[in-house]
């Protein structure tokens, strides 16, 4: 958020930082009462909170609640979608362009509106991250995964549709899911996030040699030993 990069580029104190965030979550959960009508406020809170724990997993309405019927988990995402707290990434069959024309939209992911607010929600502040080991980072992938997706939610926001896809084919023993896929100047742009400097790329290769795209993207964090790169990143992951 650009008033705890502010902060930070004045004080240099990363538990200022924390502060910034936890104040800002706190004004959204005092405007809750504002949109949400008859709706009970615990459960949406709950879901809330549920959703940044679960930041790139596709949406199951049982894991949200054991008790509540899931059209009711379903209205009060749509709810918080429509406030723009969180956002949907669909998947899209994307056989060709445009991906909305393929989209199912019973399956989705979602994310948060920052990775700092995201981070914060679930008890991680920065100064813990820091001090941490990719041993000990259990929520790694999400954090980039969470990164590169609100980027490129901005870069649509300009645009008349601002739908962000994603690719699932889900097997009886192994699933394929390409993180992102878009739509960019007539082709079909996949995306895939990487929360280290190595892992497999079977799912993209696969989407590649079935669409027949001509392009892919790879984002992958810095590696620890590049202590250059892994500081630009910390900077930007404030945000």
């Amino acid at each position: 958020m650009p008033e705890a990069v502010k902060v930070f580029a004045e004080t240099r104190r990363l538990k200022e930082v924390s502060a910034v965030h936890n104040s800002i979550i706190d004004t959204y959960r005092e405007d809750l009462p504002k949109y949400i009508g008859s709706r009970n406020m615990a459960r949406i809170q709950h879901v809330f909170n549920f959703a940044a724990r679960h930041v790139g997993k596709k949406v199951k309405y049982s894991q949200f609640s054991g008790t509540d019927k899931s059209a009711t988990i379903k209205a009060d995402i749509e709810l918080l979608c429509m406030a723009r707290v969180l956002s949907k990434v669909t998947h899209s069959h994307c056989n060709g362009l445009p991906l909305q024309a393929e989209m199912d939209d019973r399956t989705y992911k979602l994310l948060c509106l920052d990775v700092g607010l995201m981070n914060a929600l679930i008890g991680l502040n920065w100064q813990s991250i820091v001090q941490m080991d990719q041993s000990r980072l259990v929520n790694e992938g999400a954090i980039a995964e969470q990164f590169v997706g609100q980027h490129l939610l901005e870069m649509l926001a300009g645009t008349v549709n601002q739908d962000l896809n994603y690719w699932l084919r889900e097997g009886r023993s192994v699933n394929a899911e390409v993180d992102y896929v878009l739509g960019l100047n007539g082709q079909i742009l996949p995306v895939e996030i990487k929360s280290g400097a190595t892992g497999s790329l079977k799912s993209l290769h696969q989407f590649v040699g079935e669409k027949t795209v001509l392009r892919a993207i790879r984002f992958t964090l810095p590696h620890p030993r590049n202590k250059r790169l892994k500081r630009t990143f910390e900077r930007r992951i404030l945000r």
